[in-house]
């Protein structure tokens, strides 16, 4: 609403069913990328992350830690190749990463997550953000500990150091 201007919550709720993408998109199996800076002060990081996990079919998110309203080429190109990939057919499929799943192993925090596809996965990544969950700007200034991941096979797991146990942490792995 900060944006568009929206006066009440019943303008909230027309814009929400008519001009938002968002409710296109959860009825729509057609293939679609996110790329998103975490340091971005025009997205929301939970609410684009929840409109991903509403878009039914083919969809990939690409979260890059401590970066703005741009990307680096590598980030660039993962959005370039989408087109080669869906619309072209000239290029396979990057890596399809499923759930991240943890569990306390050993009395320490640990994080895994598989993938699907062709080729090998060349880096993997644990991504945790500590503190309190802020509203709107409060999101474009954590700090993302970014983790390497141990590679076995098609699975990535890496532990999760938990300075303190009742730290709220959000946790993301990337390939």
């Amino acid at each position: 609403p900060q944006f568009t201007k929206l006066e009440d919550l019943e303008q909230i709720d027309i814009f929400g069913r008519t001009g938002d993408g968002a409710a296109y998109l959860r009825g729509r199996e057609i293939p679609f990328i996110w790329g998103l800076p975490t340091n971005d002060n025009w997205f929301y990081l939970p609410a684009v992350v929840e409109t991903y996990r509403q878009k039914p079919g083919e969809k990939r998110i690409a979260i890059l830690p401590h970066w703005v309203h741009g990307f680096p080429p590598e980030l660039d190109q993962q959005l370039f190749d989408w087109f080669d990939i869906y619309l072209k057919g000239t290029r396979k499929p990057y890596l399809s990463p499923g759930r991240l799943k943890l569990e306390v192993r050993a009395g320490r925090l640990a994080a895994e997550w598989p993938w699907t596809g062709e080729g090998e996965a060349k880096r993997a990544v644990l991504v945790a953000s500590y503190g309190r969950i802020l509203p709107w700007h409060g999101w474009r200034h954590r700090y993302y500990h970014e983790i390497p991941a141990e590679i076995k096979g098609c699975t990535a797991r890496a532990e999760i150091p938990v300075p303190e146990p009742d730290l709220p942490m959000l946790v993301f792995g990337n390939v």
